[in-house]
């Protein structure tokens, strides 16, 4: 949050873009909140000078292809965020507003993760977990990583 809100104001005050966390601008590579600057013209040579990702916070340009692999998946439709992919690669992990309330869930099988997690917790095992929602034991470890 600490750098979320400076960035969000940043773009509130200087651009005048509020609900910018639902904006497809916006983009994060799990540290930092990157804005795409590069959608702002339409004139490649302006875009290739902005260099496309901006560190909102201060400015600093990114180098694109470095942070590539990190950037979060988003969807979007009407140009909002729709669903948000926040499986690490592992294990296929969404958040959608319109499915189980907005809790993270397994979108092959339409399971909440924490209904997944509450029974590891409880001290099933990740194979009996796994048989019981249709799994793999590695989805199942995978979950258990991320909610860690």
């Amino acid at each position: 949050m600490q750098r979320i809100r400076p960035a969000l104001q940043r773009l509130e005050h200087e651009m005048g873009l509020e609900q910018a966390l639902a904006s497809e601008r916006l983009n994060t590579d799990g540290a930092e909140v990157l804005w795409d600057y590069g959608q702002d013209t339409d004139d490649q040579a302006e875009k290739d000078a902005v260099g496309e990702l901006v560190v909102i916070r201060n400015g600093q340009l990114v180098f694109k292809a470095v942070v590539a692999k990190y950037l979060r998946r988003v969807a979007y439709e009407d140009g909002r965020a729709r669903v948000i992919n926040v499986g690490a690669g592992k294990v296929d992990v969404t958040v959608d507003p319109w499915v189980n309330g907005g809790r993270p869930t397994l979108p092959r099988r339409g399971i909440a993760v924490d209904d997944v997690m509450s029974r590891v917790r409880g001290g099933e095992t990740l194979r009996e977990v796994a048989a019981d929602y249709g799994l793999q034991v590695s989805e199942v470890t995978a979950l258990r990583e991320l909610a860690a």
